[in-house]
């Protein structure tokens, strides 16, 4: 047996919304609600016919708790790949910069390798050997464009995905309210 106090507190409702809820039903209750010393109480069977007639459902609740925790982690992980992501795309446009730079000097010192070559045929032989490393240096600097424009192709991805999952939570979470209770349901259309 519990009071209709004790039966408020415990479902976290007021006193008079539990009085209103046994003047409603009071033919079904008939015989299940107890006087005692001025304070009513309810039966096993009352306790359980309110609960039904109030359309708790405690599973539910818990299950909409650990789904909006388990998108709220995902959310947390997808920022954290986003931030990995650009920091590895700068990361690799500061390395390429250094490069391009290496590049332009490496021009330059081919082009003097050029005059001294004309000047004097003995120099030869080194000019081949810095020509033949520019064009690795090139070849290099192309692989690293390539790698740019993959990382900022993977990088839009990314944020266009990440707009999509933010707008997808942001329905989600507005696809919920909450009760008088304090509990939160599915709103429905």
């Amino acid at each position: 047996m519990i009071s209709f106090k004790d039966y408020a507190t415990k479902h976290n409702i007021s006193y008079e919304a539990v009085r209103k809820q046994v003047i409603k039903y009071e033919e079904e209750l008939k015989g299940h609600v107890i006087l005692k010393n001025k304070t009513r109480f309810f039966d096993d069977f009352a306790e359980s016919f309110m609960d039904e007639h109030r359309g708790l459902s405690g599973s539910t609740t818990i299950f909409l708790h650990s789904e909006v925790k388990t998108q709220t982690e995902e959310i947390e992980a997808l920022k954290e790949k986003v931030r990995n992501l650009t920091e590895a795309l700068a990361a690799t446009e500061h390395k390429l910069n250094v490069q391009l730079e290496e590049k332009e000097e490496w021009a330059e010192e081919r082009a003097g390798l050029k005059l001294l070559a004309d000047k004097a045929s003995g120099l030869e032989a080194k000019q081949e050997e810095q020509l033949r490393q520019l064009g690795a240096l090139e070849t290099e600097c192309k692989q690293l464009q390539r790698d740019k424009t993959e990382l900022t192709a993977d990088n839009e991805r990314l944020a266009k995905e990440k707009a999509q999952f933010e707008k997808e939570l942001l329905i989600e979470k507005n696809s919920y309210v909450k009760t008088w209770f304090g509990l939160w349901k599915r709103k429905s259309n």
